[in-house]
């Protein structure tokens, strides 16, 4: 395929068919009105997050541009995400500080349209969070409140991308339709998929369903999208994801887990974080009396974050580990989500092992795998047994340590 485009400065491009990775198109509603839409084409080459050729194309083209990516087999499957389960994803994976990074622009914009200055829109949520005293304290209830406008913003955000979201497979092409205003088609082939990750957030663990997350060679353009994410999928659906994706994946138990050693390392930040906060909160209220509710108020929402966080440390421990062979599957966590990656082990770049002066003391290690890829996704598991270690890579992939 030869592209050309530019008036001034003409750039032109020749990308073979079968190297192409994935094609992204959005019909954006200005340029779906004037009868246009955004292409974008991806190959494993090309800087990260930085699409290797991009223009707006007429929208009577775009069935022959499906034609460009030619499926492989009879296999058909449609999946359709309900909107209660892209509700669910949305609670799950909402960012308060996103939400207040595109809210504050447009509450700024909109209040100069209606004549009312920033000032004048704090007097407004002051006077909604002096109606909140009674529950909350003043200070907590004015804080909880932009917290709340914040997540709000981001949870419809969310919404509108993925609303309604479908996913079409076709042999070994795989197709996602989402988007309530503007509608956005992602076509990648299976062997471009470098791997999955499987995301299991507080919430989502008390739903009992996980978020998939699909790395394809060379897709994605910003931070948040450098993957095709589908949501909310209970266990059924999420073994019948993998079986499409990674058909030849074979599902292996665990091989190697943190030992029974490491257990304490997984529950003493949780009881010293405890302690801590305690004394913190008892010193702050004997020193501050008069903002006596308000410590209090956020004592208990700590006590509540470090309760998710003691949860996640032994979860950690119960479940992380590697399942080694053709196919790797590796358990551990990130933040307050427990995750899960999967890949074939040609798709890793670097295997990393490190070890601090107290594992060398008591044998273990802790390893990173980065996959081969743009946006490098990678996972770490600790606390491993480091002689285990050596022994699986070295039976397993001939890998000698």
């Amino acid at each position: 395929m030869r592209f050309t485009k530019g008036l001034f400065f003409r750039i032109e491009a020749t990308i073979p068919k079968n190297r192409i990775a994935s094609m992204f198109l959005e019909k954006k509603p200005l340029l779906w009105f004037i009868g246009g839409v955004v292409l974008r084409f991806d190959t494993e080459a090309g800087k990260p997050r930085k699409n290797d050729f991009q223009m707006t194309v007429k929208v009577k083209d775009v069935s022959l541009l499906f034609t460009l990516l030619p499926f492989k087999g009879n296999y058909f499957k449609h999946y359709h995400a309900p909107t209660l389960k892209i509700i669910i994803m949305a609670l799950a994976n909402t960012s308060t500080t996103t939400g207040l990074l595109i809210a504050a622009p447009i509450v700024n914009n909109a209040g100069k349209l209606l004549g009312k200055s920033m000032s004048d829109i704090w007097v407004s949520i002051s006077s909604v969070s002096s109606a909140l005293e009674f529950i909350i304290p003043p200070i907590a209830s004015t804080i909880s409140i932009i917290i709340l406008i914040g997540f709000a913003v981001s949870f419809l955000s969310t919404v509108f991308k993925c609303v309604p979201f479908d996913l079409y497979i076709k042999g070994d092409l795989i197709t996602s339709v989402s988007g309530l205003i503007s509608k956005r088609y992602t076509s990648f082939k299976r062997e471009a998929i470098n791997n999955l990750i499987i995301i299991k957030s507080p919430i989502m663990r008390i739903l009992r369903h996980s978020t998939v997350k699909v790395n394809v060679a060379g897709y994605g353009k910003h931070k948040g999208e450098i993957a095709v994410f589908i949501p909310a999928a209970n266990k059924r659906e999420l073994a019948g994801l993998i079986e499409d994706f990674l058909p030849s994946m074979v599902s292996k138990p665990i091989m190697l887990r943190p030992p029974y050693r490491s257990l304490r390392r997984y529950l003493t930040q949780p009881f010293v974080l405890f302690f801590i906060i305690s004394l913190v909160s008892i010193f702050l209220s004997n020193r501050f009396t008069n903002f006596k509710d308000f410590i209090e108020f956020m004592t208990i929402i700590s006590f509540i974050v470090l309760a998710v966080f003691g949860e996640l440390s032994l979860k950690k421990y119960v479940q992380s580990g590697i399942a080694f062979g053709e196919h790797v599957a590796v358990l551990s966590s990130r933040k307050f989500s427990l995750v899960e990656l999967r890949c074939k082990f040609e798709k890793i770049g670097v295997i990393k092992i490190s070890q601090t002066p107290f594992d060398r003391k008591h044998n273990l290690c802790k390893m990173k795998l980065t996959i081969r890829s743009e946006s490098a996704d990678s996972i770490t598991v600790a606390n491993l047994d480091y002689s285990e270690l050596k022994v699986a890579l070295l039976n397993n992939y001939n890998i000698a340590i």
